[in-house]
């Protein structure tokens, strides 16, 4: 039987260390209100955890284009309620 795949999002960092990923991003988070918790919540929590652990990450804003070789890690979200 195959093992579940899913990785829960506190511990999607860490995976990407796993991986041995170059480059991060977090998806899925803000493009729908479709929790209890605020909808900043997870992308603060996963630049907090990917600063601690030393992890490159990209935090495009939503519909921006970029490139994987962009500095695409701006706060854009906080200008937001």
């Amino acid at each position: 039987m195959a093992q579940n795949s899913y990785v829960p999002r506190r511990e999607n960092v860490k995976a990407s260390i796993d991986a041995r990923a170059k480059r991060i991003m977090p998806v899925h988070w803000a493009g729908f209100a479709l929790a209890q918790r605020h909808w900043k919540e997870p992308v603060e929590r996963f630049v907090k955890e990917a600063k601690k652990l030393d992890v490159d990450f990209l935090t495009p804003q939503i519909g921006e284009l970029f490139s994987l070789s962009d500095d695409a890690q701006s706060r854009w979200w906080e200008e937001f309620e």
